[in-house]
């Protein structure tokens, strides 16, 4: 892909918590994603060399935007969004599954066969772009280049509508606990900060907070053993 839409609330609200060069750093694993239409290559010392992530500060950059951000997998750091927006770059699925998309178990569902083809597992989905030739690696000869839609994706149904609207409810039951625990490590975190993070990486909102929870602990763990 020569050009890809770049959503700067989404990005914005993704990355606040992030320093200068882990920013940075993120930035330019998204071009590289896009650039490839591949996940990202799975030996970090590699991917650290493609990145030029020399200094020691650069380095744990880049081990903690893939800890935070991306999926490990058989076929490589995979990432939801990036992933979604160059299959619909591709126009392999049709507009009205695009536009269900919106709603968070469909996004779950796409992500979960999509991680199920990059280990080598079985799906009942078709594969994108089946009738296109391709060379012996599986990549598309003669795609000739799409006009991005860049407007943001439309509520059709009342249910996304629903769903929309209980972005902005607040937190119940385990909801608050799993949130207090978040903030002993992220203290100035705020409830919208942490449901537009879930919508950005697609995820559901105790999907994201348990995640979050569990690298803080990891880099904690870390830093205790190098004490």
């Amino acid at each position: 892909m020569n050009q890809y839409p770049h959503h700067v609330g989404d990005f914005n609200n993704a990355t606040r918590h992030l320093t200068r060069i882990e920013r940075s750093i993120y930035s330019d694993m998204i071009d590289m994603y896009y650039d490839t239409e591949q996940p990202l290559v799975l030996d970090v010392a590699t991917l650290k060399r493609k990145l030029l992530a020399r200094t020691k500060e650069e380095s744990a950059a880049v081990d903690m935007v893939l800890a935070e951000f991306f999926e490990q997998t058989a076929g490589g750091w995979f990432h939801e969004r990036c992933d979604f927006e160059i299959t619909k770059f591709h126009g392999s699925t049709t507009q009205k599954s695009i536009a269900g998309k919106a709603s968070a178990a469909k996004r779950q569902q796409a992500r979960d066969k999509r991680l199920a083809e990059l280990n080598g597992q079985s799906t009942e989905f078709q594969q994108p772009l089946k009738s296109v030739p391709t060379e012996l690696n599986g990549t598309p000869t003669n795609l000739e280049p799409r006009t991005l839609n860049l407007e943001p994706l439309k509520i059709n149904n009342k249910n996304d509508q629903e769903q929309s609207e209980g972005l902005h409810k607040p937190f119940h039951g385990s909801e608050v606990g799993m949130f207090k625990d978040l903030q002993k490590f992220e203290p100035d975190l705020t409830e919208d900060e942490i449901r537009n993070l879930a919508t950005f990486n697609g995820v559901d909102l105790m999907h994201e907070m348990s995640r979050r929870i569990r690298v803080h602990k990891q880099s904690q763990a870390s830093q205790e053993i190098n004490l």
